[in-house]
């Protein structure tokens, strides 16, 4: 088997395993604003129904809400290969297990295993400017 048909089968695999799909969100660039206006963050959507899988990682990271450290599971995201994806993105899980959360991108670079890209993410809530 050739490398090419080898990194199908993988990749074809891959997104057999991510039976979510999410709409990823970016924060758009600030527009003009009318004087006295509050100012609010406005979000695009940058992708919509791309497969995702949300998975624990190894080991935990230390967090502070508020004034307590905490320690939570490192999660980590399953997305196809080529997924346009930025630090800080939102993804938003709207089909599957964990359908209403929301993950943010801790670092978008990820492990691209050439099969998916794996990107480190915390859940985070929704942002109330979200319909």
């Amino acid at each position: 088997m050739s490398l090419e048909a080898t990194l199908a089968h993988s990749q074809s695999a891959a997104l057999g395993r991510m039976t979510s799909r999410c709409t990823i969100h970016r924060k758009a660039a600030p527009g003009a604003r009318t004087p006295g206006a509050l100012k609010t963050t406005a979000w695009t959507s940058v992708a919509t129904g791309i497969p995702f899988r949300l998975i624990r990682g190894e080991g935990y990271r230390s967090i502070l809400i508020g004034e307590t450290q905490t320690e939570v599971a490192n999660r980590l995201g399953d997305l196809p290969v080529g997924t346009p994806l930025l630090d800080n993105d939102l993804i938003e899980i709207t089909v599957g297990k964990n359908a209403g959360r929301v993950v943010r991108v801790l670092e978008s670079i990820g492990a691209d295993q050439r099969k998916s890209l794996r990107v480190p993410v915390v859940e985070t809530q929704r942002p109330e400017e979200w319909p």
